[in-house]
């Protein structure tokens, strides 16, 4: 069981690494994600938010591995019942 556990501690310590470097003048990351290396280009000149992008692109990865929608807006009325018209028509019989 101890093995187990460090091995895991360890695969979960090499995911939580992150790398910034710069090219140029625009500031890239790199990470590991279930074991692919995620190399990625932040578009940005400054590295507070070359960070940002990083994490919010690990979060991206992780709520779509996990299956993590996100809550849906309410539709307005009008829209809705557009739609719901456009998708009955076909089944509505003139009169």
């Amino acid at each position: 069981m101890g093995e187990a556990r460090r091995q895991a501690a360890e695969i979960q310590g090499r995911q939580q690494t992150m790398s910034l470097y710069k090219r140029g003048e625009v500031w890239w990351y790199k990470f590991r994600f279930w074991g692919q290396v995620i190399r990625e280009t932040s578009k940005s000149e400054s590295r507070t938010v070359a960070k940002e992008a990083e994490r919010s692109r690990r979060r991206e990865m992780e709520e779509s591995f996990n299956r993590i929608s996100k809550p849906r807006t309410a539709q307005l009325f009008s829209a809705a019942a557009e739609t719901w018209l456009r998708t009955k028509i076909a089944h509505l019989y003139p009169r």
